[in-house]
């Protein structure tokens, strides 16, 4: 799972938070401006447009 959450921060998609009391904790979270893109990107799919990437 750890190469998987590596690929999503490098690629903006997720971002973390690492706890300040218990240093094996790290919290994972989607960032709303890539779901937004993707959404984007997703419409243009589906209505058939020609997309890149």
């Amino acid at each position: 799972m750890s190469r998987h959450l590596r690929v999503l921060l490098a690629a903006g998609v997720v971002d973390d938070e690492r706890s300040v009391t218990d240093a094996r904790v790290r919290l994972f979270f989607l960032r709303r401006e890539a779901l937004s893109s993707l959404q984007t990107w997703l419409a243009a799919v589906l209505a058939g447009e020609p997309v890149r990437g």
